[in-house]
């Protein structure tokens, strides 16, 4: 019920404005309590406790209250300001429309008039928020307005975007999306860049909520029509570190944009970009500013679909590019078929015209055939295809149509300096690679040049992803056309019936799906170990998933390569991975060559920095495939078949430490057992060239020196019994040339070695009398230069212990002249500095002893005598025992001359007791020989 206040004769609207005059007056008053108290009873009389008929009260609000309250927004107090923006936003739901078209020019002139300028008019964070919130709700009520007022609206939310309050910004974004989805587009376009940057300013935000709301508010603004689609350039470059942000949230906004903005351009009529006269065949230059952008895109979408998180990202970013490229394929073909149309009339009218005009003839979209993933391997696979299914056949022909712009970026980021980039950029580059197949046959001479670096990563997950690449690699790329390349790559010229057909002097064309492409090998510097050692790298992963598709010359091809290479031990683990992945793929076609992967793996095997479980593996794969009982049986195959090609010229022409030769030599005859008997005659020979000391290497003559070692060592009887017939032109060939003296520490080594062998042979017994007598002078030369040996005990020490060898074995037949030789230096070896070399030398006079002949020099052997009584008396225990063993089996030579000469020592002995008991066994021993007599 309205209560009348005013005069008789007035209607109701001025009878209540007349009982709200004084409020108005008061929003004005100087007092700010007063202007307070004036917004509080409006708020009631017009909202909270409204009793007049809404009609009047509205329109007096129109008329009356909404400018002085307007004005409000800009007071001093901040709770006035608060109060009346409080009051407006509770009121303008009440207004018709009518009333709210009068009022919303002033309202958002009063409201972007404290966003529109920096620093801002409304100083309090609080009061901005209302503001904001106030002109969304304005928006919501009039949409038109942001056809009307759309630039003063961009303007004042690009300026409050830069607020940072976290609310301000996320309002900024809902005001952004209404301002999308009502204003005028090509109006928004012309001011919409200082919007763009404040909200690309906030993509960098620390709160998710934030970066996640200005990504939804970019999503509407970008998709507001082609007009905007030129601001993608900015766009662009500040979107692409979204794809790895921390929050799942934020990437799975990403891909909502990206599936919207490609949408959207799929059902826009393309603007036309300016003609570009240089751009090549391949452009999307006719597609405008969709195809400008369509691959950029494209490259964030496919980013999404290597996200770690595979059931919040990856697996909707697949289904979003599912549906895109169905979508586009389908487009792509009926605007073929239009264009084929266009031109089929075109030549129509052009008939009969003596110059016709014809436009050029339209090019056909090439789509890949499906392709059957069922036989790649399940750990080079990335995860969103294991959990989701493999790529649908229209999403590897739309990545094929832009795999050449998407692949150049993936593969320079491979290699850049950060390691977030990289990690993101082999991952996706393993999705790339699955998801168009045979496409990247194209490209597969840039893969390889980025993936040599990247497998080699001191990141190693980037590295096992990389090798991931490059094993995917090898199942997509037929080996007709990669290895072509690799070879290119590593420096080596294959052979006419290696080389690719058909081939050309700039690359090699392959044909995939309905297009024939040219492929290029670049050529590295290949004269670092390290470029060598990625390159095979790559090439062991390549050939890891190649089980089947192998050909013959394929395996010929990956067989060149190693053996072009066995030479830089730096790389020869890699090698050893080579040949283990070329068994693996293709073992039967191995057992075709057997010989010739056998003689790499013998040259690995013969390496020393050589991984040798590696290649033990592929030994024993290549015999069971062959179907022999072991290992050893390869070797002797081997050795039976292929020696005389290996030791070819060998016994004449020395073997260049270059040359491998002489190691796989030393490894066949480790490995081959017995069965190096029968090749004796042909080996002898080959051992005498290369161990010559006038002209072999050191490192040669000491590896026949090991070798002659080891076959000496060996359990084999039929071994030890061929030595022995060949035990004459070892001695004389190989080793005692070898142990004469020549100065260098590296000739004692030889020196060394030598001696250790004659001392074995002697041990063994695999050496004749005979063989000894052919060369005795010579020997015993050698022998007297390392008794002598003053500055290697070592040397000495083995002179004695072949001294007492060759005694032993010469016993029966040994001369008195050559024992006459021999004395004087075993003599001196009493007085060595060294007492294990003083007790030796007692053990090899005991065998002089034996072998002396009756009639031998009594002066002499009165000599000795003395020097073994002089040395009884050594401080040494152990000595004296060696010395006193050694004239135990010298009384038995002359009885008499011994018991004279003890006799005498007696009186001068330190140990008189042990020369009594020597007399007391000499006399026992001479008085037995008299009864014998």
């Amino acid at each position: 019920k309205i209560v009348r206040v005013g005069p008789p004769g007035m209607d109701a609207y001025e009878e209540f404005l007349q009982s709200i005059r004084r409020d108005i007056n008061c929003l004005s008053d100087r007092d700010r309590n007063t202007r307070k108290g004036a917004v509080q009873r409006l708020e009631k009389i017009f909202v909270t406790a409204a009793r007049t008929p809404r009609d009047i009260l509205n329109r007096a609000f129109v008329q009356e209250v909404h400018k002085p309250v307007f004005i409000l927004f800009g007071d001093a107090t901040e709770k006035v300001r608060e109060l009346s923006l409080e009051f407006v936003g509770k009121v303008l739901p009440l207004l018709g429309a009518v009333d709210l078209n009068n009022v919303l020019p002033v309202l958002l002139a009063a409201l972007v008039q404290r966003l529109n300028k920096l620093p801002w008019p409304e100083q309090s964070e609080v009061i901005r928020v209302c503001v904001l919130e106030l002109l969304v709700e304005v928006i919501k009520l009039v949409p038109e307005c942001c056809k009307k007022f759309g630039h003063d609206l961009v303007d004042a939310v690009a300026k409050a975007s830069t607020d940072p309050n976290p609310d301000a910004k996320q309002i900024c974004c809902s005001i952004v999306q209404l301002v999308a989805e009502n204003g005028d587009h090509a109006k928004l376009s012309r001011s919409a860049r200082p919007l763009l940057a404040s909200l690309m300013a906030n993509l960098k935000h620390q709160r998710w909520k934030v970066r996640k709301a200005n990504l939804e508010g970019l999503k509407y603004l970008m998709a507001a029509g082609p007009s905007m689609w030129e601001l993608f350039d900015e766009l662009l470059p500040a979107l692409s570190p979204l794809s790895g942000d921390r929050n799942n949230a934020v990437r799975r906004c990403l891909i909502d944009c990206v599936e919207t903005w490609l949408t959207r351009m799929c059902t826009e009529q393309h603007p036309q970009l300016p003609t570009d006269f240089e751009a090549d065949e391949e452009s999307d230059q006719e597609e405008g500013f969709f195809g400008a952008y369509e691959h950029r895109l494209l490259y964030l979408l496919l980013s999404s679909l290597s996200d770690e998180d595979v059931a919040a990202v990856a697996e909707p970013a697949l289904q979003a590019l599912t549906k895109i490229a169905q979508t586009r394929v389908v487009m792509k073909f009926r605007d073929f078929e239009e264009a084929t149309v266009k031109y089929q009339r075109a030549v129509e009218m052009a008939a009969g015209k003596e110059a016709p005009i014809i436009p050029p003839e339209p090019r056909k979209p090439q789509k890949l055939p499906p392709f059957d993933y069922g036989m790649l391997f399940e750990g080079v696979t990335p995860e969103v295809f294991r959990s989701a299914g493999f790529p649908h056949e229209d999403l590897c022909t739309y990545v094929s149509w832009h795999l050449h712009s998407v692949l150049l970026q993936v593969l320079n980021n491979v290699l850049e300096w950060t390691v977030d980039v990289r990690s993101g950029a082999v991952r996706l580059l393993r999705v790339l690679l699955v998801v168009a197949n045979r496409s990247t046959t194209r490209f597969v001479d840039q893969c390889l040049v980025h993936l040599y670096r990247a497998c080699t990563d001191e990141e190693a997950p980037v590295a096992a992803v990389a090798r991931q690449c490059a094993s995917l690699l090898g199942f997509f790329v037929s080996p007709e056309v990669a290895y072509p390349i690799i070879a290119v790559n590593l420096g080596v010229t294959l052979d006419e019936s290696l080389k690719p057909d058909p081939e050309e002097n700039e690359g090699v064309f392959v044909r995939t799906g309905l297009v024939q492409t040219r492929v290029v090998g670049k050529k590295l510097n290949t004269n670092g170990i390290e470029s060598k050692k990625n390159v095979f790298i790559v090439l062991s992963c390549m050939l890891a998933s190649c089980k089947g598709v192998l050909k013959e010359v394929d395996v010929l091809r990956v067989l060149r390569f190693v053996d072009d290479n066995t030479h830089n031990e730096d790389i020869l683990n890699e090698l050893a991975a080579t040949v283990v992945s070329v068994l693996r793929s293709a073992v039967d076609l191995c057992v075709a060559h057997w010989a010739r992967v056998t003689n790499v793996l013998l040259r690995l095997k013969a390496a020393e920095n050589c991984d040798d479980q590696q290649v033990d593996e592929s030994v024993a794969t290549l015999a069971q495939a062959m179907g022999l009982h072991s290992v050893a049986a390869l070797y002797v195959r081997f050795l039976n078949e292929k020696l005389v090609d290996l030791v070819s010229g060998g016994d004449t022409q020395l073997w260049g430490d270059a040359s491998p030769r002489r190691e796989m030599l030393e490894t066949l005859v480790r490995h081959a057992g017995a069965a190096v008997a029968v090749h004796f005659p042909t080996l002898v020979p080959v051992l005498k060239r290369q161990a010559n000391p006038d002209d072999a290497s050191v490192i040669a003559r000491i590896g026949i020196l090991e070798l002659c070692h080891d076959m000496f060592c060996t359990e084999e009887e039929t071994l030890l019994d061929a030595i022995k017939g060949h035990s004459a032109p070892i001695l004389d060939g190989v080793l005692i040339p070898n142990a004469v003296w020549r100065p260098g520490q590296a000739s004692n080594k030889i020196r060394k070695a030598s001696m250790i062998c004659v001392y074995k042979m002697l041990q063994r017994q695999v050496v004749t009398v005979d063989a000894v007598e052919s060369c005795f002078s010579d020997l015993v030369l050698v022998i007297k230069n390392c008794l002598d040996d003053n500055w290697s005990p070592d040397n000495r020490l083995l002179a004695v212990l072949v001294v007492a060898g060759l005694l032993k074995l010469l016993q029966p037949v040994i001369g008195a002249e050559d024992l006459r030789e021999l004395y004087p230096d075993m003599l001196k070896r009493l007085d060595d500095s060294n007492d294990e070399i003083r007790v030796t030398i007692c053990t090899a006079f005991e065998v002089f002893f034996r072998c002396l002949p009756p009639n031998w020099s009594k002066s002499l052997y009165e000599y000795i005598l003395k020097t073994l009584f002089i040395h009884l008396d050594d401080p040494s225990e152990r000595m004296q025992a060696a010395v006193g063993a050694v004239l135990e089996v010298a009384l038995h030579h002359d009885t008499a001359t011994f018991l004279e000469e003890a006799r005498t020592a007696q009186q001068k002995s330190m140990h008189p007791r042990k020369v009594e008991e020597l007399i007391a066994l000499a006399s026992n021993l001479g008085a037995v020989d008299v009864i014998m007599e």
